[in-house]
């Protein structure tokens, strides 16, 4: 029997913790200040500890993932499930296991490719049948992005989105950036399983999309992009396969023309590109070997050039911290121009907010579980399933929730009708 709204499983955890803020604060405003929520955990007594320091009105319920029995008791309380528990890989199936055997939806912040992509064979069936929506990646990972995608084929108006370049920018102050450990531990791992996500997906045997107009490669490792006046690398993280991901139920389930998708991360100076090039390499290298993961799980702050801590960032850096993600979206005005080799429409978009990891990643989270509540009717007619956030929440007010949060989707630059060519303009 369904007794709350959300449940967030995790809730002492550095992300945990952090959502569970979040929904206290959704709460306190008189449009959700009926919805009923809880904690979940394996230390009741420390998420009490939690609950009090923080002034949070929440019940506690106990759960832990090497107990599954627990797990079920808990995912058949909510309506929503808030997985904070990670890596994923290790920590997330059973969990979703358990939400789809209950009937209960669930979202989590996993950036983890095989993950997410596993997920889909494994549960799609299931949680059709239940009516039920698993939705990975609902944090900065990879929302932004991928919902930005969408922003930006609205913002097209007449003209057919086919392509898109993304650069995301982290913004920090004086004392710079920091990464949580549990985020650098997925990646390790992540990318030292390379090999199985490669057959996994070998597995699925997806056709290749169709391509609208001309081809747009993805670009050097590192190069100058004249237009943001920074260098560009491209970005390791799990949007690209996402949003391809999106593009793929889109164009299946929908006819919606898929989009070209690359994206980047950009560097201020050369410096920053050397120590990119230098510690992105040694860290690859020894990601693939048994010895060389051990090696980077016991010594992150070293081989992270002291970007991760175990502590996670400090409260001044979370302030100083945002991000920008600037996407240029090319397009056609009509059919006949699309056998042309360069796209005659070009619109640029900006996703900004407050520092990915802690602060936006809850407010995106959060307001995903939400919209899975209220905007029911809006979800995929299909019914249930595992899901991107692009493909569920395309026809949804999640954007405009997400703004009225602080994270920002603007127009910048509605470009006028002549030539463009990705691999020239940039």
């Amino acid at each position: 029997m369904t007794t709350y709204d959300l449940i967030v499983f995790g809730a002492t955890g550095f992300t945990g913790k952090r959502v569970a803020i979040e929904i206290g604060r959704v709460t306190a405003q008189a449009e959700d200040r009926e919805l009923k929520w809880a904690v979940a955990g394996r230390n009741e007594t420390r998420l009490r500890e939690f609950l009090s320091l923080k002034q949070l009105d929440a019940d506690v319920i106990r759960a832990d993932v090497t107990e599954y029995d627990t797990l079920l008791r808990m995912a058949g309380k909510a309506r929503v499930l808030l997985n904070c528990v990670g890596p994923y890989r290790h920590y997330g199936d059973t969990v979703v296991s358990a939400c789809v055997e209950s009937g209960c939806s669930y979202v989590d912040v996993s950036g983890e490719p095989q993950f997410l992509e596993e997920m889909v064979l494994k549960y799609n069936d299931r949680a059709h049948e239940k009516g039920i929506f698993i939705v990975g990646a609902c944090g900065f990972d990879s929302v932004p992005s991928d919902l930005g995608v969408e922003f930006l084929r609205k913002s097209m108006h007449d003209a057919k989105l086919t392509a898109v370049d993304a650069y995301l920018d982290i913004l920090t102050g004086p004392k710079g950036a920091s990464i949580n450990y549990a985020t650098y531990e997925s990646a390790v791992y992540g990318l030292g399983d390379h090999d199985n996500l490669r057959k996994l997906r070998k597995s699925l045997n997806h056709q290749p999309l169709p391509i609208v107009g001309c081809r747009i490669p993805s670009k050097t490792p590192i190069y100058w992009q004249q237009e943001l006046s920074k260098f560009a690398a491209l970005f390791p993280g799990a949007d690209a396969s996402v949003v391809r991901r999106t593009q793929r139920y889109l164009y299946e389930n929908h006819a919606i023309v898929p989009v070209q998708f690359n994206m980047y991360f950009l560097i201020n100076s050369m410096w920053g590109v050397a120590m990119a090039a230098i510690f992105g390499s040694v860290f690859k290298w020894l990601a693939y070997r048994d010895w060389g993961r051990r090696l980077l799980l016991r010594f992150p702050t070293f081989f992270s050039h002291g970007q991760v801590s175990r502590c996670g960032p400090t409260e001044r850096q979370i302030r100083e911290t945002s991000f920008n993600i600037t996407l240029y979206g090319y397009g056609f005005t009509s059919e006949e121009r699309e056998c042309e080799e360069c796209f005659d429409r070009r619109v640029t978009v900006r996703v900004s907010g407050p520092e990915p990891g802690y602060v936006a990643t809850p407010i995106i989270m959060v307001q995903s579980a939400l919209t899975l509540i209220k905007d029911h009717d809006k979800l995929p007619p299909s019914g249930g399933g595992v899901f991107t956030s692009g493909a569920v929440f395309h026809r949804t007010m999640l954007i405009e929730r997400l703004i009225e949060r602080g994270i920002s989707f603007k127009v910048i630059f509605p470009h006028p009708d002549h030539s463009h060519c990705p691999s020239t303009s940039l």
